[in-house]
């Protein structure tokens, strides 16, 4: 009774989450009309408290989602595909209605031209500001407060950087399309020159020209985010630049931004507040010189390169106050090789050392590291994190979920940390060097796919070595170790009022008596709010520091007082299991168990899933694929056809894909 009422609260808070987001959507998108009822002073009531209580909301959804969890379990995985078509029907639906609207226009038809350009504008200017806030909202790192805090972890930075670049991508086209069909407008009212007056700081008549000035910041922020796209497209081959002006040029687009509308930083004070605390949490300690002990495993493809990292000090306390389901990603940057920064799974944690594996065979820079392990096996190594990564967590269902994972390559290694006893592994890789790498640390029944086997693989056919049972659950309990989210809600609520404080109050008396020059309207009616908010939002988010400190303090001192000590880690332990009050630990005690089932030949994947399907139990069935693009579409499609079997139709299965080289 107690786990039914803690999973019909978490769907009231997710319903109302949807309804609230829906709403403002509507509200915004609505056609810029006279009759329309989503304008005046009532409407921007209206406004604030939705972004305030749905500010609110991800403090809300991931406490309850942690209650259900400490149940039996009420996450789900998140459909990309869905959420991807979701974003289109919102950027298209609302260009066309207002396209629509103006056929019932009372204006003149030899004005219906400028009527339309004005319509369609309007709209994809909401359109853009809307989409700037999804993308700001899903670029924070794996310890995002909304994403990965309001679906109880399912969404962490793997899994949400796709949709922020979809939204990147569509507020471009958004920004483009508003610009351009107002310099079109100010073209057929007035001509050329209206619209050069109307695009320029110029000039007319002896006066500050303000409409052009305001209009100017916004051509400013539409280069800049063209700029930003162009320089998005070719970032797999030129990494370091992309890394090196993506952030530069996508917080210079949000100053052009605020300076053409201030309005805007109502929508992107969440987006922004998280990345700055992501930032914030990462200048102490974020990035920590370590020394780490760099060894190509031998007989592996690409090769594969263990980096075994020293821990120490506040690397140590935040690897150990971790709270990830699905595993762990760090930045990672070695020195020697360049300035790089690149995503890497951890593969095992403990109160020492952290390990990853990378393969020679992503890319460039892997493919340098792995020459550079063979010659310097002690290099010192810039890490970023430990961040939490999203993917699989559960499902709707109050019943655990039956667990199956799809993996290529080094694409498992954020999972050995937590996987469950009683997932089916399927695991493919190249040659058996790759899979006697990581065969201790494999679950038991899992089966091994070698698709570029030797005559040598032909003894491990079928039987395979006795691996490991890997823990459940979480590689902590503490949760978000940085800024707490409290303080980090309280920042955005705070540039969410100033602003409306500001455009209500503090406008409206400097328009009496405005500055003359261009430099000083700027500096006065356009910088300062701007930065006056920002200041207070940063504030805020670094008072929030030494807060989170005091409580981590307390925390722990409650823990030695309240729970029996733990078993402390031994240096040669490859997973720390769980320590959350609510979730199962697997721990092996000795028994035999089954071996590894390795075959040679590349996997059925449609039989396999439909195999594990047939025999489980449970009443869900969750599937998730980590690997190359091409294994996880074909997991997809597995799993796809899967669900047209009648034989299964009692069976919900949900399917999570995650690309291994985000």
């Amino acid at each position: 009774m107690a786990a039914f009422a803690r999973v019909s609260a978490l769907r009231a808070l997710e319903a109302a989450t949807v309804l609230g987001v829906a709403y403002l959507c509507l509200g915004e998108l609505w056609p810029h009309t006279r009759s329309s009822p989503f304008q005046g002073q009532m409407w921007r009531r209206q406004q604030l408290f939705l972004l305030c209580s749905l500010s609110l909301a991800p403090l809300l959804l991931g406490r309850t989602h942690r209650l259900c969890n400490a149940g039996k379990g009420a996450s789900t995985c998140v459909g990309e595909r869905t959420a991807l078509w979701v974003l289109a029907l919102v950027n298209t639906v609302p260009l066309l209605g207002a396209a629509l609207a103006t056929l019932w226009s009372d204006e003149e038809s030899a004005a219906y031209a400028a009527i339309l350009l004005d319509a369609i504008g309007f709209a994809a200017a909401r359109l853009a500001r809307l989409d700037l806030a999804a993308s700001l909202m899903l670029s924070a790192r794996g310890r995002s407060t909304w994403a990965y805090e309001a679906t109880g972890g399912s969404v962490g930075f793997a899994e949400a950087v796709n949709l922020h670049r979809a939204a990147g991508w569509w507020c471009v086209v958004q920004s483009g399309l508003h610009g351009s069909l107002y310099i079109i407008f100010y073209a057929v009212r007035g001509g050329p020159r209206m619209a050069w007056e109307a695009t320029f700081p110029v000039p007319t008549e002896g006066k500050l020209n303000r409409l052009g000035l305001v209009n100017f910041y916004g051509l400013l922020a539409l280069v800049a985010m063209a700029l930003l796209a162009l320089t998005s497209l070719p970032r797999a081959r030129f990494y370091r630049g992309f890394q090196s002006v993506h952030a530069g040029l996508g917080l210079a687009a949000v100053a052009a931004a605020l300076l053409h509308d201030l309005p805007i930083l109502i929508f992107a004070a969440p987006g922004l507040v998280d990345w700055f605390a992501g930032r914030y949490d990462d200048l102490p300690a974020g990035g920590r010189r370590l020394p780490a002990r760099a060894r190509v495993i031998p007989g592996t493809s690409g090769p594969w390169v263990e980096m075994k990292i020293e821990l120490a000090g506040p690397a140590a306390a935040a690897a150990l106050s971790l709270s990830s389901p699905a595993g762990a990603w760090v930045g990672l940057s070695v020195e020697e090789i360049s300035a790089e920064v690149h995503p890497i799974s951890v593969a095992a944690l403990t109160s020492t050392s952290m390990t990853l594996v990378v393969s020679g065979n992503g890319g460039d820079w892997c493919d340098r590291l792995a020459s550079f392990a063979s010659k310097r096996p002690r290099p010192w190594v810039l890490v970023k994190g430990p961040y939490p990564s999203g993917g699989w967590r559960g499902s709707r269902s109050r019943d655990p979920p039956a667990i199956m994972l799809i993996a290529g390559g080094t694409g498992i290694t954020g999972w050995l940390p937590s996987a469950t006893a009683g997932a089916r592994v399927v695991w493919t890789v190249q040659q058996e060097g790759d899979y006697l790498a990581l065969a201790d640390r494999l679950p038991r029944s899992s089966t091994v796919f070698l698709t570029r086997a030797s005559d040598k693989a032909a003894g491990l056919e079928g039987m395979g070595a006795r691996g490991e049972a890997a823990g459940s659950g979480s590689l902590g309990a503490v949760g978000h170790f940085g800024t707490p989210l409290v303080a980090t809600i309280a920042a955005a609520v705070v540039g969410i009022v100033a602003e409306v404080i500001w455009r209500e109050h503090v406008r409206p008396a400097l328009r009496k008596d405005p500055p003359k020059t261009m430099w000083g309207y700027t500096a006065v009616a356009r910088a300062l709010p701007v930065l006056l908010i920002l200041a207070l939002m940063a504030a805020v988010v670094a008072a929030g520091a030494p807060t989170a400190r005091a409580g981590r303090r307390l925390l722990k001192r409650w823990r030695r007082h309240s729970r029996p000590a733990t078993e402390e880690l031994g240096e040669d332990c490859p997973l720390r299991l769980s320590r959350s009050a609510g979730s199962e630990s697997y721990r092996w005690s000795g028994e035999e168990g089954m071996a590894h089932d390795v075959r040679i030949g590349r996997p059925d994947l449609p039989a396999l899933v439909q195999e594990t399907a047939m025999s489980v139990q449970a009443p869900v069935l969750v599937v998730a694929a980590c690997g190359p693009p091409g294994l996880v579409e074909s997991a997809r499609q597995a799993v796809h056809a899967t669900r047209k079997s009648p034989e299964l139709r009692h069976l919900r299965i949900e399917f999570c894909g995650t690309d291994s080289r985000w």
